[in-house]
């Protein structure tokens, strides 16, 4: 939320430099609440998603790779929307979700681009405001099938990695890692950030 020179005033939206409209109204509405309410409201800007209305749809939330480099030990998981069976029903099987992870499973960010991209993102950011682990995902029981199911592949890519770690080997090694593909579920190789 933007602040001016005038502390009784407060920006909003565009004029705070927020294009999303959704993080507009969302700001609208704890300024709405600080002056009726209890003002408690608060909104970290990393849990706001952006997402861009295209065919396919493409979403972003919190750190982003490419941006800027990440953090040592950072995990990199994808899956790929080829593998979901709700995509495939649609016709609609191309694009991928990628998600951005601590080593101890803190959700960093994540980038969307296929089908539904913003109703996936949507659910990610609710798991980054409530402080989720990658790892909770892949508990999900979702209706099959389901777009969402991206994100239980990659919650179980996550838990995969996690496991190979308990094995003893490298927990972040490269080869270690790499093993985890396996196309009958969709998941791609992760990559630490080393």
């Amino acid at each position: 939320m933007g602040r001016t020179t005038n502390t009784r005033i407060s920006a909003v939206g565009g004029a705070a430099g927020q294009n999303q409209p959704h993080a507009a109204l969302r700001y609208g509405a704890i300024i709405i609440d600080r002056l009726f309410g209890s003002g408690a409201s608060r909104l970290d800007g990393k849990s706001i998603p952006s997402f861009i209305q295209t065919e396919p749809g493409l979403a972003s939330i919190g750190l982003v790779e490419g941006e800027r480099p990440l953090p040592e030990g950072t995990l990199v998981l994808r899956a790929s929307f080829a593998e979901n069976d709700m995509a495939r029903a649609l016709g609609r099987a191309h694009g991928a979700a990628k998600l951005i992870a601590s080593r101890n499973g803190k959700i960093l960010g994540a980038s969307i681009i296929g089908p539904g991209a913003g109703e996936v993102i949507a659910m990610l950011a609710l798991a980054m405001e409530r402080a989720m682990p990658v790892s909770a995902p892949a508990e999900l029981v979702l209706p099959h099938p389901s777009l969402a199911a991206v994100l239980t592949q990659l919650g179980e890519a996550f838990l995969a990695t996690r496991q190979k770690g308990a094995q003893g080997k490298t927990q972040w090694g490269p080869a270690q890692i790499a093993g985890l593909s396996s196309p009958s579920r969709g998941l791609q190789p992760t990559r630490p950030c080393l």
